[in-house]
């Protein structure tokens, strides 16, 4: 057999909203331009029903936007490459790119494919050909160039996980589910393919599968974050606090420095648990926080700084984080009920009105619009 496709990709989640379950790892929303780094991410209210899959773009003719925002210059590199290493793919997927931005859909293809030709077993134009066929309507022309790959490297279990991900799309559930089998039998670590598989079963009414599909991937997977904190998501929306907080509890226990796990820990702790050694695990869990500039850690320790009585340093702590996040809505509904406590009831309402302005929920959406017509009726 040859050998399996390389990745030459990253991949990123994307969302779905067709199956109501766990939402996104990355639900919530700080902003990676205002919090100085990689914002860290905790899970979202039980309302929201966002699936993440990891096939981007897969239905649209989006090229990647460094490409979409300067055209001219990625054609310019496309020739560049094409002319001093004719050898490689890298020129001919820069030219595809460009086309498909321009809606030149048939040039992009071919570009696509000739760089296919030169790197058969990499991904990279495998999905970039996936992406106009689906753009096309042309699903079926997708899963032959999927069967094709798999026939020609039939040990790659990333080559399954994306045919289950493409037939998911397709709604051919029962079939995405042998696809994703297959996928874990190859490599018991590919996460991406727990999550598909999980997404699969709920769409078809096998939640309670679902969750056991998820349970098992974070165990085979050593506690990978982002499908941990789906599984902790989905037992938060069913009311199963305590197998949510032992979600993150295993993954700290796996890495006690995780941020990841802490923040989320943290937040589940003062939101759903009213007793004192919660709230004391939650004060000890955000101490390493003191020193970040990451605006989403800075808002959780503020939050439970706050929760445990101390108005005055939360206050300065969100502070901070409004001033490295200005346009995140939780954070701003944090620091407008911290100001309320402090007395500073204009300075709140500019705070709930800023958190509330673009209309998106956020964890605490509701509780910020309660907060803002009492101020209103109090004017």
């Amino acid at each position: 057999a040859n050998a399996a496709p390389a990745v030459e990709r990253r991949e990123t989640p994307v969302v779905v909203r067709t199956v109501a379950r766990a939402a996104p790892a990355t639900a919530r929303n700080d902003d990676d331009d205002d919090d100085g780094g990689v914002p860290v991410t905790r899970a979202a209210p039980a309302r929201q029903t966002a699936v993440p899959v990891t096939v981007r773009t897969l239905a649209t003719n989006t090229a990647p936007a460094a490409v979409a925002s300067t055209p001219a210059a990625a054609r310019q590199t496309a020739e560049d490459v094409r002319r001093l290493r004719p050898d490689l793919s890298a020129g001919d997927m820069f030219a595809g790119m460009v086309d498909e931005v321009e809606g030149k859909f048939d040039a992009a293809q071919a570009n696509y494919t000739a760089a296919q030709k030169k790197k058969p077993e990499a991904l990279e134009p495998l999905m970039a050909l996936i992406r106009l066929d689906m753009g096309r309507k042309q699903p079926k022309q997708a899963l032959a160039r999927m069967d094709a790959t798999i026939a020609s490297y039939p040990d790659s279990a990333v080559a399954y996980n994306l045919k289950g991900e493409l037939l998911m799309s397709q709604k051919q559930l029962p079939e995405s589910l042998q696809a994703f089998d297959t996928a874990i039998a190859k490599q018991p670590k590919l996460w991406v393919a727990y999550r598909g598989k999980a997404l699969a079963l709920a769409g078809s009414g096998q939640r309670d599968a679902a969750i056991e599909t998820m349970a098992k991937g974070v165990e085979a997977t050593g506690g990978q974050p982002e499908l941990a904190s789906d599984l902790a998501t989905t037992y938060q929306s069913l009311g199963r606090i305590d197998d949510a907080i032992g979600v993150y509890e295993g993954m700290l226990k796996r890495d006690a420095r995780s941020s990841f796990a802490a923040n989320n820990l943290a937040m589940l702790l003062v939101g759903q648990r009213k007793d004192a050694a919660s709230l004391e695990r939650a004060v000890k869990l955000v101490e390493p926080f003191a020193g970040s500039s990451n605006a989403g850690l800075m808002d959780t320790r503020g939050w439970v700084t706050f929760k445990r009585g101390d108005v005055r340093g939360a206050l300065q702590i969100l502070q901070q984080a409004v001033a490295r996040a200005p346009s995140n809505s939780e954070i701003q509904y944090h620091y407008g009920v911290v100001q309320q406590a402090s007395g500073d009831a204009a300075g709140a309402r500019t705070s709930l009105e800023i958190a509330l302005k673009n209309g998106t929920a956020f964890p605490g959406s509701d509780e910020a619009k309660a907060a803002l017509a009492a101020l209103n009726a109090a004017k």
